[in-house]
């Protein structure tokens, strides 16, 4: 039973992000934070920091849960599964702000399929009654030396119907042994809870290997936002504020170093 986390110390990552980016992306994981799901679509109702779209659909792994414990199943050629439960921190409660969450992953070495889902309830969404749902699908597969990706997650807001629905697919690129290219496209599109809002966002990022230890990326990442004029304003993931129209652009370089 090493798998199985022990209740109280426990702080356990949700499936959304271990299935639906580590395990979906595997090798191919060259992700900058701008490549996460963010944009003009604040009327979610989700709580949590720099605005109530952030990290909607959990694939960044920014929300954990407390007082919970977590299963992973050991690798049967190829396929693991794992379950995680938060419990309420309530009072004579069970359902009330409590959190649990799912994933099945089947990984070989050509392909990967992934599914994930979560729901999280929160105290301030109909005094925890309610909170936040999300399932996704994806994968990845290898194309010559390099890597196709793609993923559909769905996120809602069982109180109030609100719903935001996301397409992306993606390409890790080899240039030369010691260089990488990863392109990625996203559709946001949000339900008329959410003034039917949606968003285009294209990014690209360019690798390079410096030594075993050490890479340099550069990207740069472009955001659309459009449908209702007062609240679609493109809001790019790890950006501090969204943009007073509906474009959006930002360029990071940045250095990693393995330890």
């Amino acid at each position: 039973m090493k798998n199985l986390l022990a209740a109280s110390a426990c702080t356990a990552m949700l499936y959304m992000a271990t299935s639906m980016t580590i395990s979906r992306l595997g090798p191919a994981q060259f992700l900058a934070m701008s490549d996460l799901q963010q944009g003009s679509l604040n009327a979610l109702g989700k709580p949590g920091p720099y605005g109530d779209s952030f990290d909607f659909d959990g694939t960044s792994g920014s929300s954990r849960i407390g007082n919970s414990i977590k299963y992973q199943s050991p690798a049967i050629n190829g396929l693991t599964a794992g379950m995680m439960h938060g419990f309420s921190n309530v009072a004579g409660g069970f359902s009330n702000g409590n959190a649990y969450s799912m994933g099945i992953d089947y990984v070989q070495s050509a392909f990967a399929l992934n599914a994930a889902y979560r729901m999280v309830r929160y105290p301030s969404i109909n005094n925890g009654a309610n909170g936040i749902q999300n399932f996704g699908l994806g994968g990845r597969v290898a194309v010559l030396n390099g890597w196709f990706d793609f993923m559909y997650t769905n996120t809602r807001n069982t109180f109030t119907s609100a719903t935001i629905s996301v397409g992306e697919i993606g390409a890790t690129i080899p240039i030369t042994g010691t260089t990488h290219a990863y392109a990625t496209y996203q559709y946001m599109k949000g339900n008329a809870v959410l003034q039917n809002n949606r968003a285009h966002q294209a990014s690209l990022i360019h690798l390079t290997s410096l030594s075993r230890r050490t890479d340099v990326c550069v990207g740069a990442t472009y955001q659309h936002a459009s449908r209702d004029g007062d609240t679609a304003q493109a809001w790019i993931f790890s950006n501090v504020a969204p943009s007073s129209t509906g474009n959006q652009t930002i360029m990071r370089v940045g250095m990693r170093f393995f330890f």
